[in-house]
């Protein structure tokens, strides 16, 4: 009697610690990574006083001019078989554009992980954009991987054509959340057929006895 209740004891952590797996590496591809933007009217030695390894600058910007109303499109890419990134097609489409506000920062937060374009748009205060640039989520530099990640452009400024991606491999499409929760469901009826079974089986196992 005591084997048999420690045996559905285990089934059911088993299979509750699986659920629980599952649910946390859904949170974890969805809305955990974002793209921050802030412009600076930036003259070439004002460049050099920053760096663009996706940290926030925290010093030496107080007296930049900073841009309002600069646009920038965030495009989902995907990887082809040649090593060259295109715009995601399909249901992995995903292409956003945003307005510096009045600090010259411009954000896009909640997005999963996987490789993005920024391109930035022609405009009065912008008569020559920045080459497109490719973000990865999570960005990997010199010391850990980054979630957010700060971009300070410069109209004109060369900047790598590949992102710095991370050595683990990057999923080649946006999490499909809808099937997580059906799958959640499926384990919780797999636990309650096991429990039904389990005081079934104790029920007739106690009867016998008697």
């Amino acid at each position: 009697m005591k084997k048999y209740i420690f045996s559905l004891a285990a089934a059911l952590l088993a299979l509750l610690s699986f659920g629980f797996d599952q649910n946390v590496a859904a949170q974890e591809d969805t809305g955990s990574y974002g793209i921050h933007i802030i412009k600076y009217n930036l003259n070439d030695s004002q460049e050099s006083q920053l760096t663009h390894d996706g940290t926030p600058v925290t010093s030496g910007t107080e007296d930049l001019q900073r841009l309002s109303g600069v646009q920038y499109t965030i495009t989902r890419m995907t990887k082809t078989e040649m090593n060259t990134y295109v715009t995601a097609q399909g249901a992995d489409a995903f292409s956003q554009t945003i307005t510096t506000n009045a600090q010259g920062e411009a954000e896009l937060t909640g997005l999963p992980r996987g490789v993005y374009q920024v391109t930035e748009s022609k405009s009065e205060q912008v008569p020559t954009s920045m080459s497109p640039v490719l973000v990865s989520l999570p960005m990997q530099n010199a010391n850990s991987l980054i979630n957010e990640v700060y971009i300070y452009p410069k109209s004109s400024m060369v900047l790598p054509d590949r992102p710095q991606i991370p050595d683990n491999n990057l999923p080649d499409k946006l999490p499909d959340t809808s099937g997580n929760i059906g799958s959640y469901q499926i384990i919780i009826a797999m636990i309650s057929v096991i429990v039904l079974v389990g005081f079934s089986g104790l029920w007739w196992t106690k009867k016998a006895h008697e």
